[in-house]
């Protein structure tokens, strides 16, 4: 693509849950060289944080990702719903096959606040 030939990185940031192997296919055709995967904890506690029914979806993303070759990155943003799990996510990217593994600061803004 022309982003590449001009030396750009591309990454990509995304919930996963839309990324089947079409979209996965053409993110690595593109030179796509990572997706960070917003994962926020055990089944459970993701899906308190972002909806009934995520974790699958976002999980079938990741592995659709890593079929096609591209580098992912699970990315959990901490909060007082997820931070006792940070051993158990170390240990969750490791057997998901995902190479990076990360965690964000969360911002009291919004529905944020209610998860300080």
């Amino acid at each position: 693509g022309e982003l590449k030939s001009r030396g750009f990185d591309l990454y990509v940031l995304t919930n996963g849950t839309l990324v089947d192997r079409e979209i996965a296919r053409r993110l690595s055709g593109i030179g796509v060289r990572g997706v960070q995967v917003s994962v926020e904890g055990p089944e459970d506690v993701h899906e308190k944080i972002r909806g009934k029914g995520s974790f699958a979806s976002c999980m079938r993303g990741v592995e659709n990702l890593l079929a096609e070759g591209i580098t992912v990155t699970l990315n959990a943003t901490l909060s007082n719903l997820n931070a006792a799990y940070f051993i158990e996510l170390v240990v969750f990217a490791q057997l998901a096959g995902v190479q990076r593994l990360g965690f964000s600061r969360l911002v009291p803004s919004g529905r944020g606040r209610e998860f300080l």
